[in-house]
Order: C-alpha cells, then sequence, then structure tokens
C-alpha cells in the first residue's frame, strides 16, 4: 500500500521546515509528518552543503527543489529523484536527490510503503545589517586592555559620578591603567566649562575605579582618553531667602555659595538638634550663628563663630558639633558655604 506524504520544507539560508499537512492516499500504513519533518531537519546540513556548493559557483542562485522519495517498510529511502527544479542548477538538485536517498526514516505504521514529496527552498540568507557602534563616543583605548572591558567599567563609574550633574561644559581625561588594574597618572586634557573644582572631583572619582587586572603583563596594560560632556546649567538660580524667625537648627541665608538644597540641609540640623540640646544643660540658652564650608564629600571643613547669645561654653560645645556634622556631597562637586543660626531655648 503506498501513500503520499507532501511536506514544505523552506530553507532561508537556514532550513526550517514549513506547515503541511500530511495526508492518507488509502488505507494501512501511515508515517506521521511530524516524524518526517524531524529527520529533515537533524539532515538539513547535507542540503545545505549542496547548496553552499552551488553559491560558490553562482552567488545568485536561488529557487526550488521538489523530491519525491519513496520509504520501504523498514525506514529506509529506496528511491529518491527530482520531481520538480527552479534552481537552474541540475548539480545541486541531483545532489540534494542523492542526499535524501541515504536517509532513514521511523518504520511506517503497518509495514507499508510510503511515498513523500518534500519541496525544499533555496535562497542565499541576506546579511542582516550591523546595528550601530555602541559604546562611548570618542573612547581611545590602547593597550592589552579591550575596549570593551574599560567601557563596562567606566559606564559603571560614569553612572555613579554626580561631579558635572550640574556642569554645561566638558573635559576630557586621560590615565593609565597598570597591571593591577588600578587607575595611575591621571590628569585632565583639556576643560572647556568645567570648573576647578568639578574636575578635580571628576579625577578623584576616576582614580578610585578599579578595571580587570593582567598581573603577568609588564608595564601599563591600558592608556585611556575619556571625553566627559554634561548638558545641563552648572548652577541653579538661587533660591528666595526664606521668611520669619529661624527655629532650632534652621538655616538662613547667609553668604550661601554651591550648590545645596536647602530641604537637605534642614532634614541633617534635626538629625543634631539632641546635640545641641545637650549643650544647653541647664543655662538660659541663646542664638548661636556659626558659618560653615563644606567640602565636596559634604565634610565640614572650617566653622567659625560669627555671633552668639549664649554663653561661651554652650557656644564652644556648639562649634564643635557643628564640626562633626556630616552631609550629603554637594551637587556639582564645589565648595558650599552656608550660615546657621543654632536657637536654643
Amino acid at each position: 500500500m503506498r501513500h503520499t506524504i507532501p511536506c514544505t520544507l523552506i530553507a532561508l539560508g537556514t532550513l526550517s521546515a514549513g506547515a503541511a499537512e500530511a495526508r492518507r492516499a488509502g488505507g494501512g500504513s501511515l508515517l506521521p509528518r511530524h516524524l518526517i519533518k524531524r529527520v529533515v531537519r537533524t539532515k538539513s546540513g547535507e542540503v545545505r552543503r549542496c547548496y553552499v556548493k552551488g553559491l560558490a559557483r553562482d552567488p545568485t542562485l536561488r529557487g526550488k527543489v521538489v523530491i519525491r522519495f519513496t520509504i520501504a517498510p523498514s525506514g529506509k529511502v529506496v528511491a529518491s529523484k527530482v520531481q520538480t527544479s527552479t534552481l537552474g542548477n541540475r548539480q545541486v538538485a541531483a545532489c540534494i536527490a542523492r542526499a535524501v536517498g541515504r536517509w532513514r526514516f521511523r518504520r511506517p505504521a503497518g509495514g507499508g510503503v510510503v511515498i513523500a514529496t518534500y519541496p525544499f527552498v533555496l535562497r542565499p540568507k541576506t546579511a542582516s545589517p550591523k546595528p550601530p557602534p555602541s559604546g562611548i563616543a570618542g573612547l581611545v583605548v590602547r593597550g592589552l586592555l579591550g575596549r570593551a572591558a574599560v567601557e563596562r567599567v567606566v559606564k559603571r563609574g560614569l553612572a555613579r559620578n554626580r561631579c558635572l550633574k550640574h556642569s554645561s561644559g566638558s573635559l576630557v581625561v586621560s590615565f593609565k591603567v597598570d597591571r593591577r588594574g588600578r587607575v595611575a597618572r591621571a590628569k585632565v586634557d583639556v576643560r572647556k566649562g568645567v570648573g576647578r573644582l568639578a574636575a578635580a572631583c571628576v579625577l578623584r572619582a576616576v582614580r578610585r575605579w578599579r578595571f580587570p587586572a593582567r598581573r603577568r603583563a609588564r608595564g601599563w596594560i591600558a592608556v585611556v582618553e575619556l571625553p566627559i560632556a554634561a548638558a545641563t546649567p552648572l548652577r541653579p538660580p538661587p533660591a528666595p531667602p526664606s521668611a520669619g524667625p529661624a527655629g532650632p537648627g534652621q538655616p538662613q541665608t547667609g553668604a550661601r555659595r554651591g550648590i545645596f538644597s536647602r530641604a537637605v540641609i534642614r532634614r541633617v540640623i534635626r538629625r543634631w538638634n539632641r546635640r545641641f540640646r545637650r549643650c544647653k544643660g541647664a543655662s538660659k540658652g541663646g542664638r548661636i550663628v556659626v558659618r560653615i564650608t563644606l567640602g565636596p564629600r559634604g565634610r565640614v571643613r572650617r566653622a567659625r563663630q560669627v555671633s552668639s547669645t549664649a554663653s561661651a561654653v554652650v557656644a564652644r560645645c556648639v562649634l564643635r558639633a557643628v564640626r562633626r556634622m556630616r552631609f550629603p556631597a554637594p551637587r556639582g562637586g564645589g565648595k558650599l558655604r552656608l550660615t546657621l543660626p543654632v536657637i536654643l531655648r
């Protein structure tokens, strides 16, 4: 008993089976179509090799080859021939027919003979367009360390860096990486529209970066030139002075320079109100005005007393507490000068 099973295989550079239905020509044996597709996918490399040989002679070779083959009750292909071909190359079509003739399938149910017709659609694989080069524009990397490894570290470091968050300029930083992955000899080559303190903040951040180590190498493993640009104004417009009397630990606008949020300053001072009350003790209290200068990391560099209506002991205690205060790092990496009134009631 013979059965004809039409199948479809589309080869677009890579071979994949289409969605053809198996039809039974009569009663008796039948080989499921998914089993035929499974064997075709497994043996598709042989068909591809025949087609690649033809492409070597004719790069424009394309078309469809329909192979008609007979599967014996043992599962072996006993006959294979080219039924139709639009390929225009007899050698490639005959090569595919010979390849199919060597295949072996599962034994058909019922012990009959199965005749299958399988079309192969062949065409050269079109080259997909290359994606645009990703990464940091203008980055120059020389040495043993690859560009991809350098970009990973640089992107992670720039994401954490806030030195140029409020800067509208640009700068170029050059540095070298030793065999332990540490940054050495970092310097600013070009600086346009970026303040000196912001550039120094960038250099401190770059020196803390760590790259993959190459301990067996000698000398520098990478020489890097990194352009860094920002697109926001350097300083926002100054906030208007707050009206009304200042409460305990509430800042007033005095000689304020740099970039900081008033809400952040108030939040930090509120955490220190308990320490300020300890300084008051059993005294009458008073009002102490302190002028402080914050560094790029938020630490108090200088603190001096401007005026005081409290006793000298209370004023010195408040001044010592102010010098130990810690603020968040000012935006922009510069200094920040504040005049803070501490009112003890």
